[in-house]
């Protein structure tokens, strides 16, 4: 059980992904690596009437580069600066599939990263805005249910100010499907040492993780 983070075609403009990435690991407490980025062309995937990617067409690019079982990571999630819709939808924050043994999922950055004030540090916003999304979409792909609670990472927003609700720390009951997963599937367990637990702790710090 172990998360990829993949770029499509480039890393997202101000999101730093290795620290998404360790987000990603303290808080489900399996691995995460940044992988290299993958090469989509646009042609099937880029939909220019509504300036967006199909995410299902994208999903399905990124799955065939890079399919299971031949990868070394369980659940990848393919990461793009460009807008995103689903069937009947707009637009989506991210679209992922569920399956037993893995999954794929792509997360789109761009309304993410609007309209950001310099002032604010939008590297740091962006950034903890794309590591709340990982963890609804890796929740998603690993089966969780979604909370009623409108603050809990894996509930469902239905615009940007709806997610902005969102905290950058587990419910209880996100705490507890994790536990429940891990028992189920976790790998040998290893102790972190001094130098990894500085770095958690300067990501912490750096994105408000409560």
């Amino acid at each position: 059980l172990s998360i990829g983070l993949v770029p499509v075609n480039q890393t997202p403009h101000g999101i730093v992904l290795d620290d998404v990435c360790t987000v990603l690991e303290v808080s489900w407490r399996v691995r995460c690596d940044v992988l290299p980025s993958v090469q989509v062309p646009i042609d099937g995937v880029w939909v220019s009437r509504r300036n967006q990617y199909d995410a299902d067409a994208l999903l399905e690019e990124v799955t065939r580069r890079l399919p299971w079982p031949d990868r070394r990571h369980s659940h990848i999630v393919a990461l793009t600066e460009f807008d995103i819709f689903g069937p009947q939808t707009s637009f989506v924050f991210s679209w992922q599939r569920i399956n037993d043994d893995h999954g794929e999922g792509v997360l789109s950055t761009s309304r993410f990263v609007e309209d950001l004030p310099v002032y604010y540090e939008p590297d740091v916003i962006a950034t903890r805005r794309v590591a709340i999304q990982a963890l609804s979409t890796t929740g998603r792909m690993f089966r969780f249910e979604r909370p009623t609670d409108a603050e809990c990472p894996l509930a469902y927003p239905d615009s940007l100010r709806d997610f902005q609700m969102k905290r950058l720390h587990l419910c209880a009951s996100e705490e507890s499907q994790r536990d429940a997963l891990l028992q189920r599937r976790g790998g040998e367990t290893r102790t972190i040492g001094p130098a990894r637990a500085r770095a958690v702790e300067r990501v912490m710090q750096r994105y408000f993780v409560e």
